[in-house]
């Protein structure tokens, strides 16, 4: 699921683009835009189009689509702490990786918090997303189409990566598939003083 209006229809199409070389459905099953609700948005994939739909609210999402267990956050930085809450308050919801920049330190204090508390993994803020090389992508870390190609991503090698920042993550992917067999997942945890989720704790679920 993707929170957010044009910039997150913008990386259902990059997330699109990952899922037709990786030979999987579309990850993207709903967007929750309040302004667009009843609507769709038409996503590529392949040489066709899929109709996505807008729903008001996380938990209308979730009740249409059982399935759901991931959300995205494409929110302005002053609403982003309300839509990352809303998300993890969902009990489908395992999940939630904030792209926003510009977040208020307490408010990714505030998120990381309640996820911990919940059990939940909080991603980012600042993040640039996550990706399983062959499986999943979350955001559009991994570059364009023909970044995608050219480092593999298509399927699984054996290299974790950990970073803070976006263009690096790409970077070391790029370098992983060229010197080596390529990434099995890479996550942007952002840039920003405190991530909702830490290296150390990405380290051990690697380990």
């Amino acid at each position: 699921m993707i929170q957010g209006g044009p910039a997150g229809v913008n990386a259902a199409r990059r997330m699109a683009e990952f899922c037709y070389l990786a030979k999987t459905p579309l990850s993207v099953e709903a967007f929750v835009y309040p302004p667009d609700a009843g609507k769709t948005n038409e996503v590529p994939y392949g040489n066709g189009l899929i109709a996505v739909p807008v729903y008001k609210s996380v938990s209308e999402a979730t009740a249409k689509h059982p399935q759901i267990n991931t959300s995205l956050v494409y929110i302005g930085a002053d609403r982003a702490c309300a839509g990352g809450m809303e998300a993890l308050n969902d009990p489908k919801i395992q999940l939630v990786s904030m792209i926003t920049e510009g977040v208020p330190e307490k408010d990714a204090k505030l998120l990381a918090h309640h996820a911990r508390k919940l059990g939940k993994t909080f991603n980012g803020p600042s993040a640039i997303g996550i990706i399983s090389a062959g499986a999943c992508r979350l955001g559009v870390i991994g570059g364009a189409f023909d970044n995608l190609v050219q480092c593999k991503l298509y399927r699984e090698g054996s290299f974790g990566v950990i970073t803070k920042s976006g263009g690096l993550s790409n970077e070391i992917i790029w370098i992983c598939s060229q010197f080596a067999d390529g990434i099995t997942t890479a996550i942007g945890i952002g840039g920003d003083a405190y991530p909702g989720t830490d290296y150390v704790s990405y380290l051990e679920m690697f380990e």
